[in-house]
């Protein structure tokens, strides 16, 4: 990721975070709402959102001109993010991560 991809990853999940973070509603139709209302194109940059184990995921992909994908997790209370880069030729969803 460049420079501003590692500035602007932070900006994308805190922003998604304080819209769904407290609402109690970790539905998928309740994420992708959230999503769509803060002008994420859920039909063309978004997957998900799903639900498992109780916690709703999604990733979006936030490359314009760049590399940057973002997965997150909501659970009803609190949303979690991790910012990562991903080649234009592969789906976010397949770039294989190390486990921090």
């Amino acid at each position: 990721m460049s420079e501003g991809e590692k500035c602007a990853a932070p900006r994308h999940g805190r922003r998604i975070a304080k819209v769904l973070d407290g609402t109690g509603d970790a539905t998928p139709a309740h994420v992708e709402k959230a999503l769509r209302d803060l002008g994420y194109r859920v039909e063309y940059r978004v997957n998900g959102p799903r639900e498992k184990n109780g916690k709703v995921g999604f990733t979006l992909d936030l490359r314009f001109m760049g590399d940057l994908c973002l997965t997150g997790e909501y659970d009803g209370s609190r949303t979690t993010y991790d910012a990562y880069g991903a080649s234009p030729e592969v789906r976010c969803t397949d770039v294989k991560r190390r486990e921090k």
